[in-house]
């Protein structure tokens, strides 16, 4: 069975921006980087490619460098000459992630999201179909929160790997949640950290807690 590699990263701020901006980037990358004005975002994208390197790196070899990035509209980026790459990156509040495997064919999307106080049978009524609805606001006060974002995750992820048919309508998400299947996987962290990865074909999941450097 493939594994996929989920590397998470906490930005505790100790790489400078600087030293971070004086990457040797891909031309594709740096004209991306270019198009931002919002620095905080800037930094997102770039801590996000790094950590994928860094991931990819020992998958794949270490070859394999930020020069190599391919920037791709509504998707994740890829190394060029590395089609049996499958890769995703997700970021929320100052948590990033990426999700690789060295898989042919492998359609793969990973989505984090740290949860925090919402109004979530209004979000659940935008976000959910009618039986994932009813799924959560049958929970109580206390696991409903847990419920939303166990399916919005694992939503995410799904869009993420090109998962259409799963993103919304049949089959109900939750029943991924209810009876985890190798393909849909989802959880919760400490730090109120939700994760999901989303793949069309049964995987393991390796959790590492890799330290960047420059």
């Amino acid at each position: 069975m493939p594994v996929v590699t989920v590397a998470l990263f906490q930005d505790h701020h100790t790489l400078p921006d600087a030293a971070l901006l004086a990457q040797p980037w891909s031309a594709a990358t740096r004209a991306r980087l270019s198009g931002i004005s919002h620095a905080p975002r800037q930094r997102q994208l770039m801590l996000g490619r790094l950590l994928l390197l860094d991931t990819a790196r020992k998958l794949a070899g270490p070859t394999l460098s930020l020069a190599d990035l391919v920037e791709r509209e509504e998707a994740s980026p890829c190394f060029a000459g590395w089609p049996t790459l499958a890769m995703s990156i997700s970021h929320t509040a100052n948590w990033l992630g990426v999700a690789v495997a060295h898989t042919p064919g492998l359609q793969l999307g990973l989505d984090l999201e740290q949860a925090r106080p919402r109004k979530i049978l209004a979000l659940a009524k935008h976000a959910c179909d009618e039986a994932d609805l009813a799924w959560v606001a049958a929970a109580d006060e206390d696991s409903r929160s847990a419920r939303f974002y166990r399916l919005w995750t694992l939503r995410e992820a799904a869009y993420k790997g090109g998962l259409r048919q799963h993103v919304y309508g049949e089959p109900p998400m939750h029943g991924y949640v209810t009876a985890p299947q190798q393909d849909h996987h989802s959880g919760v962290l400490p730090d109120n950290l939700y994760w999901a990865v989303s793949c069309n074909q049964p995987v393991e999941l390796s959790f590492v807690r890799p330290e960047l450097t420059l």
